[in-house]
């Protein structure tokens, strides 16, 4: 087959923040025994949030998800008005890791990333499992 017969992109700049549409479209994929692979984008919080429907999702194919973390300091986050701290959106990647779903992130562009104190150790975490393209 195809690879574009067996992927599917959720087209959603924030994937299930509504847990329960989620769930239905899930259930009805489930019910029909659709058998695809996932890719999606979403939030850390929503991710944390609504961690039934992902772990419902990874159970149906999902295995990749574009995840915004924006920045990688508290600064940069509060710069972009985020409403997520950096500790949750570490916890998110840690919870997509336990699904053992690849992750790929942005990181809005940033001068700063040049001075922020432990850059190096940030970017040797997020590396240990995101995905590059």
């Amino acid at each position: 087959m195809e690879p574009t017969k067996k992927r599917i992109f959720i087209v959603d700049d924030v994937a299930f923040i509504q847990a329960e549409h989620g769930m239905q479209i899930a259930e009805g994929i489930a019910r029909r025994g659709i058998r695809k692979r996932y890719y999606l984008e979403t939030r850390g919080d929503v991710l944390l949030r609504n961690k039934e429907v992902f772990k419902l999702w990874k159970r149906l194919g999902l295995n990749t998800m574009f995840l915004g973390l924006e920045a990688i300091d508290e600064e940069g986050l509060t710069q972009y008005r985020k409403r997520v701290t950096l500790s949750k959106n570490f916890e998110a990647l840690e919870f997509a890791r336990s699904l053992d779903i690849t992750v790929a992130v942005n990181i809005i562009a940033d001068p700063r990333i040049f001075y922020i104190e432990g850059t190096k150790e940030i970017t040797e975490y997020l590396c240990s499992f995101i995905l590059f393209f």
